[in-house]
């Protein structure tokens, strides 16, 4: 009997360990989302637009490489900014929420005169547009 026992409790071991899902989900680049942002609202001609940019992650594990911001001119002096990140060892099952927090700058070269338009985003959400008068 005691034999028997053991042949099904190492049996339900092994079938558990043989359905679990993987606690780990693999390494890989994404957007890092943006919260807030701060941009001078004048600027002038050959000077870079700096703009102070908040970016924010709740309730992750695993650690977030920042990687910079991928910046797309679509029109004459109009950006398009998205926040980018390298996330390792991503856990789907955590434990406690955490709050990831990175402040950081973005910098546009202002090389004529006009208005810039700089559109921040979280993927394809804009979260903020901010306008400066380049003279």
């Amino acid at each position: 009997m005691k034999h028997l026992s053991l042949l099904i409790v190492l049996f339900t071991l092994t079938f558990y360990s043989c359905t679990k899902k993987e606690d780990i989900v693999k390494t890989f680049n994404g957007n890092l989302p943006i919260v807030s942002t701060s941009t001078p609202t004048t600027a002038l001609v050959g000077q870079n637009i700096i703009s102070n940019v908040r970016c924010e992650l709740s309730s992750i594990s695993g650690s977030v490489i920042f990687q910079g911001f991928d910046i797309k001119e679509t029109a004459a002096r109009q950006f398009n900014l998205t926040a980018k990140a390298l996330y390792k060892d991503w856990n789907t099952q955590i434990s406690m929420p955490v709050i990831w927090t990175l402040d950081t700058t973005s910098n546009i070269n202002a090389t004529t005169a006009g208005r810039y338009i700089l559109n921040f985003y979280n993927s394809t959400q804009l979260v903020k547009s901010d306008t400066v008068q380049v003279n």
